[in-house]
């Protein structure tokens, strides 16, 4: 029997006020071998898990906004919950995007100022350096068979969705 969507599971939680899925800590120690706690700075903390969850929540709100940049954000938000292909596609691209952001940093967190040499960088560049390659060919090439399109899909659905209420559909 299917799941009924969306779902928390030990890969990744739900959450219902900003709709969107968020990667759990456990799943990233296990399927990538990272331990996030021990990874990040978290010295200082009062609590070095909220530094994890924090940052797993960050990672989560990058890739959705990249989604959500391309078309309706109701209609996506919908299928982003209600998918599985969507489900395992958002999985995978924040997964490829912590990787990302470990190995160069957020640069979405840069200025885009060099005060010394007195120059600037456009910041539609930094931001198009924001998502990761290799999350951003996830998302570009993954087929949802609810619309035979893409989740960045930027032109018109040609799928009658009456979208429901949050509460009576439980996303």
């Amino acid at each position: 029997m299917d799941q009924k969507l969306p779902y928390n599971d030990e890969r990744m939680t739900y959450d219902y006020y900003e709709h969107r899925y968020v990667l759990t800590p456990d799943h990233v120690r296990n399927e990538l071998n990272i331990d996030l706690e021990s990874r990040l700075n978290t010295h200082g903390s009062a609590n070095r898990s909220t530094v994890a969850v924090s940052y797993l929540k960050r990672v989560s709100r990058e890739i959705y906004a990249f989604i959500y940049a391309h078309n309706d954000q109701s209609l996506l938000e919908y299928l982003c919950a209600k998918s599985d292909t969507a489900r395992r596609a958002i999985c995978s691209a924040m997964e490829e995007q912590i990787l990302y952001w470990l190995a160069n940093g957020d640069v979405a967190l840069l200025p885009g100022v060099d005060a010394k040499r007195g120059t600037y960088a456009d910041m539609r560049v930094i931001k198009c350096a924001t998502i990761a390659p290799n999350a951003q060919s996830i998302i570009r090439n993954t087929i949802l068979p609810e619309t035979n399109t893409t989740l960045v899909y930027a032109g018109y659905y040609n799928v009658l969705i009456d979208l429901p209420a949050y509460e009576s559909e439980g996303y």
